[in-house]
């Protein structure tokens, strides 16, 4: 995926990746240890922060890798 700066991809891709896997955000909560209005309000931030999708990802069993492409 070629992040362009939107959280609204990042959102829809992590959604793809619970449908997948045949996750709640529910369970998701339960693995992070928050209840489940807490991950509701963060990931309904405009603006996600790297470390709050490392975390989601973390409990879905996932790895966030990040490259740098020169334009």
């Amino acid at each position: 995926m070629l992040y362009n700066g939107d959280s609204k991809q990042i959102k829809i891709e992590f959604k793809k990746i619970l449908l997948d896997e045949g996750i709640t955000l529910t369970e998701i909560a339960e693995r992070m240890q928050i209840s489940k209005n807490q991950l509701n309000n963060t990931f309904n931030k405009v603006n996600l922060s790297f470390t709050d999708i490392y975390k989601m990802l973390d409990a879905a069993g996932y790895k966030m890798q990040i490259e740098f492409i020169k334009e």
